[in-house]
């Protein structure tokens, strides 16, 4: 489905994973592809209603800021 296509603030189910016994998930490729993904992509993870994770590509710009802000506390 193109993104046009999409409504915004509506979920599209792309896929399941499960964590790794070291915390680790991995992004379905549908999503991957949806989203542009590329390893070493950063993502920001949040929490949001229970039982919800929302992962957001940073891009490089909010990336460096992040790792600024971040440095500073």
């Amino acid at each position: 489905m193109e993104e046009k296509d999409r409504d915004k603030g509506r979920l599209e189910f792309l896929g399941s994973t499960k964590v790794s016994k070291r915390g680790q998930i991995v992004v379905p490729a549908a999503a991957r592809r949806t989203m542009g993904l590329r390893s070493g992509d950063e993502l920001a993870v949040f929490i949001g209603d229970p039982g919800v994770l929302v992962l957001v590509k940073i891009n490089e710009s909010e990336a460096t800021s992040e790792r600024s802000l971040s440095s500073c506390t």
